[in-house]
């Protein structure tokens, strides 16, 4: 399917620092929070003694996860004759991670992987879709992960979500409803456009959106984003199935991350298993939330949820250790890998889009 190239802009100065202050802001109070209770020195203490390789292999698991959405999308490019390379993929990810973590409900990061994309001459139709089929294969898989940890692990999680059940209905949710509407894209494209129209018209009567004819041209462009999906997965059913096998790896690269946090402070009792399990919940939970980074629900969560693998004295350290591995510390890493991709500008000329779209 043809579609017409826009050169996509990139986030704009104000809108950038409004979200680096918005997560400096939640960043500050979940801190404040977190030591209110305890010193610097005395959560100090507690980490002492923790092994760094183990630390170390948990940042492993961050770079395969970023390592592994790079991938996917050069896969996806080189299928749709694009001139991309590895590790041009690999700057994308990371800067799909930055964005992602420091704009609300992740927002920044596509868009800027786009831009990023489409100035190094990717054709925009086809950077699009590679960027689309990494969303559906992520939501799928987190959504089936989810699943299949509840029914292996359904008791002993039942007991783990105390607290946060609202939470996971949310996120569980909003996934449902990212897929559902992309498989009845998938196969009845017209009666979801139809549907969608009169939706926005009813809002439109009730006074509850203004401007509904340009929410109503964004909402078709969504929707012919998805078609296009649609037709390039019913063309190419073996791709799908090959990026979902590698976004399989991704997500369990990420859950593995809390597991050899504890495995740094010299714990052995639990096994991955039940950790990975209790993590997707959390992931569940917290991915919807239209906080940067879901700073703040992510702690919280995690104390929540991770109190059966760690004593009271340790629960907190472990926290701010994945969190720091997990977040904190790669997005100063992603945020570094940005910088250079934005040094590395190509002149104006040179952000056209290419040929070879969909």
């Amino acid at each position: 399917m043809d579609v017409k190239d826009k050169t996509p802009k990139p986030l704009n100065k104000k809108s950038y620092w409004g979200s680096l202050l918005f997560l400096a802001v939640l960043l500050g109070i979940t801190l404040f929070m977190i030591f209110k209770d305890h010193s610097i020195q005395e959560i100090g203490g507690m980490m002492k003694g923790v092994k760094p390789v183990f630390l170390f292999i948990g940042l492993g698991m961050m770079f395969l996860y970023v390592g592994c959405e790079a991938f996917s999308s050069y896969m996806t490019m080189r299928a749709l004759k694009q001139p991309v390379k590895f590790r041009q993929c690999c700057g994308y990810s990371f800067a799909g991670f930055y964005f992602a973590s420091i704009t609300p409900t992740s927002s920044g990061g596509q868009p800027m992987q786009l831009y990023y994309m489409t100035r190094d001459r990717m054709s925009v139709s086809s950077s699009s879709l590679t960027l689309l089929l990494n969303t559906i294969a992520y939501q799928l898989v987190l959504l089936l992960y989810g699943g299949i940890m509840f029914l292996w692990n359904g008791s002993f999680l039942r007991e783990s979500v105390m607290g946060v059940q609202l939470l996971l209905i949310y996120g569980v949710a909003s996934n449902l409803i990212m897929v559902s509407l992309f498989l009845a894209v998938l196969f009845s494209p017209k009666l979801v456009g139809r549907l969608v129209d009169k939706l926005i018209r009813l809002l439109s009567r009730l006074h509850i959106l203004k401007r509904p004819d340009r929410i109503t041209e964004k909402a078709n462009q969504q929707l012919e984003e998805y078609a296009r999906g649609a037709d390039y997965i019913k063309q190419h059913p073996l791709h799908l199935l090959k990026i979902l096998a590698v976004c399989t790896l991704q997500i369990t690269a990420l859950f593995m991350v809390p597991y050899w946090v504890y495995r740094a402070f010299g714990l052995a009792g639990w096994g991955p298993g039940k950790m990975i399990a209790v993590q997707a919940v959390l992931t569940l939970a917290v991915s919807s939330l239209p906080l940067p980074g879901a700073v703040g629900a992510s702690e919280n969560t995690f104390v929540r949820l991770f109190k059966i693998f760690f004593a009271a004295d340790l629960l907190l350290p472990a926290m701010l250790l994945c969190r720091t591995v997990s977040f904190y510390l790669f997005l100063l890493i992603s945020g570094g890998v940005t910088a250079v991709l934005q040094l590395r500008r190509r002149p104006a000329t040179a952000i056209k889009a290419a040929g070879g779209g969909v």
